[in-house]
Parts: C-alpha cells; structure tokens; sequence
C-alpha cells in the first residue's frame, strides 16, 4: 500500500522528536566528564569518552529525526533519548568514567557497540505500548555505558529481555529485589509466605503467579525449590538470578519510579509474596 502520509506532515512529527532531542544537544560535550581523574591524563580520557558518546547521539538523533512516528511513539523515543543522556550527564558530574573497552569504536563497515544498542534501545521505546517502561530502557542504556562487564552480546540480550518484560514484572523484579539483594525489606516484607501455593484465587494474583512463572522459565527468577507450574510457586524461596540480578542493577530497580499505579501494583504483588496466611495473622 502506498504511504500517503504529506511531506508537510512527516516534517511536522520531525520537528517533534527534535524538540525532545534538542533539550540536550551538545550537553555530553559540556559535561566535565574529564576533570574527575586526577592528572592532564584523567582529563584527556574523559574528554574523548564524552565526546565519542556525544556524536553517539547526534548520530541516533539525526536518524530519528528522518523516521515518521506516530506522536504516541515520538513521545516515548524522545523522552528514552532525553532521559537516558541526562542519567550519562549526571554521572560524568559525579566522576564516574565511561568504558574504555572499545564499546564507542566503529569501523569503517560496522557501527560501534555503543551506536548499535542506542539505536536498538530508541526503536524498543518506539514499540512500547507500556509507556512506564521508557525510564528503565533509558536506565539500562546509560548505565551500560560505565560497565565494561557487560559485553556487546550481553548487553543486545538484556535488551531483548527488557522487551519482553511487562511493566509490572519490572515492578516484581524490584520488589522483590529489595528484598532479596538489598536485603533491606519494605515492612510488609518481612515475613513471605515460608510454603508453596498448591491453589491460586482471585484474578491479580493469578495474573502475578503467571508472570513470576515466566520469569522463572526466563531465567530471571530462580528458586530453591522447583516450580513446575504458576500455581506451585513457593515466595520465600525465590531469588534473583543471571540476566534477572543484571536488570535488577543496570535498571535501578532498587528505585522504582514513582507514578500513580505504583503503590496499588507494588501492594499486589506484596500481597501474592506474604501469602493470605501471613495477611490473617498480621
């Protein structure tokens, strides 16, 4: 079928991304990233790294500006672009450094890790219905940025999992995470339920087992007693494993982003976690 979006149309949804995109033109470049490291070396390193992601984004701004989106998607990418400049912006300030593994380094052929995954990252933003996941796509990136542990394959797999995650198994990966890894429980955490569901009532925990399960069998999740089915899920024996333990610490987990359906999504899944037992006895 033929496009017939107008010349005069597609112009105006480019001048939308731009807008975003605009916010933060030349700020990487601005960004002390090198008076942090001690020595004209330290500062020389940091220069370079900043602006080497610097033409990063203006690369994948420019590109952006060049795709027709829908105003729902122009939104989501500008707001993963912004969002996830500003997180690398304020690390720099805090002195943090950007890898120096060659993850910025392209050929003349190929395009740098780095580039690739910005590139992967805007079009996740741009296919996400779920808009509350931008921050955590715009966190994975930008953090990715300063680990130089996680590997171009590595880090291309842990973008293909966040994709696949809903938003409130994000939610679930958090809370239990401040649980499990912090070690440092919400009050209501306490005490999970210490055995496994045999039955699971009531539609949003039946919506919750399904998506811990998945998770499970996603490798994300693990447990210390094996789950054959979403109705069979012990809460006190979960942990956080491989890419899930990644997401958990490159996402920031540790911090859920505060919007209006947070505290009666995170209650929910507490819910699940302590068992009714648990919820009776309190």
């Amino acid at each position: 079928m033929r496009n017939t979006i107008s010349d005069d149309t597609k112009e105006s949804i480019a001048d939308g991304i731009a807008e975003y995109t605009g916010k933060t033109a030349g700020s990487l470049a601005g960004c002390a990233i090198g008076s942090a490291f001690a020595g004209p070396g330290g500062a020389a390193v940091g220069a370079i790294a900043g602006a080497t992601i610097e033409h990063i984004f203006q690369k994948a701004g420019n590109g952006i500006k060049k795709r027709v989106l829908a105003p729902s998607e122009d939104k989501r990418v500008g707001t993963v672009y912004v969002q996830a400049k500003n997180i690398i912006e304020q690390k720099c300030a805090k002195g943090a450094h950007p890898r120096d593994d060659g993850f910025f380094d392209g050929g003349e052929e190929d395009r740098s890790a780095g580039e690739e995954l910005l590139e992967g990252v805007l079009i996740a933003a741009q296919r996400e219905y779920e808009e509350k996941k931008t921050i955590y796509l715009a966190r994975l990136y930008a953090n990715i940025l300063f680990h130089p542990e996680i590997s171009r394959p590595m880090a291309n797999h842990l973008l293909k999992i966040s994709e696949q995650l809903t938003y409130r198994q994000i939610v679930i990966l958090g809370t239990l995470g401040s649980f499990v890894v912090a070690g440092q429980a919400l009050p209501e955490l306490k005490v999970l339920k210490q055995t496994a569901y045999t039955e699971v009532s009531g539609l949003e925990n039946v919506a919750i087992a399904a998506e811990i399960y998945d998770m499970y069998r996603m490798s994300i999740l693990g447990s210390s007693e094996a789950i054959l089915d979403s109705a069979g899920i012990n809460p006190s024996a979960l942990v956080i494993v491989g890419y899930g333990a990644n997401l958990y610490n490159l996402m920031e987990l540790h911090n859920l982003e505060q919007n209006s359906e947070l505290p009666t999504i995170q209650a929910q899944i507490i819910e699940f976690l302590i068992g009714h037992e648990a919820q009776r006895e309190a």
